[in-house]
């Protein structure tokens, strides 16, 4: 591997900005957690509580669980079918331990938004795939999850009329028009490749011989990130596979409205899930604590539904289903990587 294509260790290190941003993330968990409490118990009392959690079907939860652990299965199975095989396919594990890695990351520091280059970086070392290349791996994924995001909020649309409290369908679709035009640039850029590199080298030649020669290779590197899209075969799998984690990412929040008998159906669950990706999409608290709460349980109370111990009991087990599988798995992944960002912050 070139020295070049190494981010050295300072890079990694957090500034005096970011970590005031930690510290008023913390701060502002604390509170949002302590005010949770405070109006949970002044407003419902633990008999209240224990009765909906016990009515609840634990079947039911079990079975959301095991839909999160599938789409975060699927979600690593993407980003390895975006490294066509030239001679021997990258295995499935490093993908899905840096993966969560990264969403450990962001779930703990959310404000300093590492989990990404935590993941550049753990593929890294995990698989030896360069990092330019996972960095355009990275960029087609997130494309591909807006792409969904507004599907599925267009599909929603034609079936139920939204309140003006939640009808924010312009702006979701918008972003995702502009998702559909960035994923068919990458598609011109990726059938285009040599045809760049022969451009972008003639141009490189100009430039001092150390600088042109990095900055080529970290062009070719970054190309084949998106060789993924050369192939309509691949190109039909990720979007497959896309909409099968847009679907997985309903299905959750449906089981837990059928555990908790709530007179609701799959738009409501997407209705939910929309409106969390869209929450949560800027750096919110770590854990997602107070946001994720507060976004679930005032669309229960939209839906027109009063009944304040099962709309707590349902939000902080939906809170625990999401949350939990990224923190414990996330917590082995951070044990057990030996990468330079984990020297910094683990």
């Amino acid at each position: 591997m070139n020295q070049s294509d190494v981010l050295p260790n300072q890079h990694l290190k957090p500034t005096t900005s970011q970590r005031l941003w930690a510290g008023v993330s913390i701060l502002l968990t604390i509170i949002l957690l302590l005010a949770g409490i405070w109006y949970l118990f002044s407003r419902i009392s633990l008999a209240e509580m224990a009765q909906a959690l016990s009515a609840a079907n634990p079947w039911l939860i079990a079975a959301a669980l095991a839909v999160m652990l599938g789409t975060l299965l699927l979600k690593a199975w993407r980003w390895q079918l975006m490294y066509p095989p030239y001679r021997q396919a990258p295995p499935l594990p490093p993908f899905f331990w840096a993966m969560l890695l990264g969403a450990y990351i962001n779930t703990l520091v959310p404000f300093l938004r590492l989990g990404e280059l935590a993941r550049i970086v753990a593929i890294d070392h995990g698989a030896g795939i360069k990092k330019t290349q996972t960095l355009a791996t990275l960029v087609l994924e997130k494309t591909l999850e807006l792409l969904m995001l507004g599907l599925t909020v267009l599909v929603v649309i034609t079936a139920v009329t939204l309140p003006p409290a939640l009808n924010q369908t312009t702006t979701t679709l918008t972003v995702s028009a502009a998702a559909l035009v960035i994923l068919l640039l990458l598609y011109l850029i990726a059938t285009q490749t040599e045809r760049i590199i022969r451009v972008m080298e003639a141009f490189f030649g100009r430039l001092p011989a150390t600088l042109g020669q990095r900055l080529s290779r970290w062009t070719i590197s970054g190309l084949a990130g998106l060789a993924a899209l050369r192939s309509r075969k691949l190109v039909l799998s990720l979007l497959a596979l896309s909409a099968l984690i847009a679907a997985c990412s309903v299905l959750t929040p449906l089981l837990l409205l059928r555990a908790f008998h709530l007179p609701f159906g799959w738009v409501e669950a997407a209705i939910i899930n929309i409106a969390i990706m869209v929450a949560l999409a800027p750096p919110s608290t770590p854990g997602k604590i107070g946001v994720f709460d507060g976004v679930v349980a005032f669309l229960l109370l939209q839906f027109g539904y009063s009944n304040e111990a099962v709309i707590a009991s349902y939000t902080i087990v939906y809170h625990l289903v999401v949350i939990l599988p990224l923190i414990l798995l996330g917590s082995y992944a951070a044990a057990h990587t030996k990468t330079p960002l984990r020297q910094e912050w683990l």
